[in-house]
C-alpha cells in the first residue's frame, strides 16, 4: 500500500512541477498555415513536406506542402506552410 501511495504522489508531484513551470508543449494552430510549438527542445528532421520535432513532452510530425520553419527559439518553434496532419508519437 505504501508503495502504491509513493507512485501515485510521485505522479501528481510531477505533473505540479511540469505545470508550474511550464514544461508542457503548447501549440496553437491557425487555419492549416500556421502552427506555433512551445517547449521544443530540438528539430529532428526537416524538408519541405515533412517535420519532425522533440518537445518536452512528446515527439511531433508534420506532414504537408512546402513547411518551413521561420523562427526558433528556447521558447519554441514556428512552422509555416500547407500543414496537412499531425503526428504524435
Amino acid at each position: 500500500m505504501l508503495v502504491k501511495a509513493k507512485k501515485m504522489y510521485s505522479s501528481l508531484t510531477a505533473k505540479f512541477v511540469r505545470k508550474q513551470l511550464y514544461l508542457n508543449t503548447y501549440m496553437n494552430l491557425t487555419d492549416n498555415t500556421h502552427l506555433e510549438i512551445e517547449n521544443c527542445k530540438r528539430i529532428i528532421e526537416l524538408n519541405d513536406v515533412y517535420v519532425r520535432l522533440k518537445t518536452a513532452t512528446v515527439t511531433l510530425q508534420v506532414w504537408g506542402e512546402k513547411l518551413r520553419i521561420s523562427d526558433f527559439n528556447t521558447a519554441g518553434v514556428v512552422i509555416d506552410g500547407k500543414i496537412s496532419s499531425i503526428e504524435f508519437e
